[in-house]
């Protein structure tokens, strides 16, 4: 599965890092379940990085999704990367590992 080989190799370039994989669309888990299961790991704060095929509808959905869970739980401070292969925060957390995505 697309979905599982992306986490992995994003844990390994990150192995410091928990890396979770979820779906925005049609799918399961869903962003609003994975978020929910993971809210009492994100004291130290967390990082949502969409890997999206076409980014305009869904990275507006995400958007909102992080925004109600962020409202709902003012404690968890997230960051919304942009979309993996546009974000320079992504180049400087995966360093080794990002070429295997382009």
């Amino acid at each position: 599965m697309l979905l599982e080989q992306m986490r992995s190799l994003l844990h390994q370039a990150a192995p410091r890092c928990r890396v979770e994989a979820c779906f925005v669309g049609v799918g399961e888990p869903s962003l609003e379940k994975k978020l929910e299961e993971l809210k009492d790991a994100f004291g130290a704060g967390g990082a949502v990085a969409p890997y999206l095929l076409f980014p305009g509808f869904f990275l507006g959905k995400i958007e909102k999704t992080l925004g109600d869970f962020q409202f709902r739980n003012p404690a968890a401070k997230i960051f919304l990367a942009g979309p993996l292969g546009s974000d320079d925060f992504l180049f400087e957390a995966f360093p080794e590992g990002f070429e295997k995505f382009q």
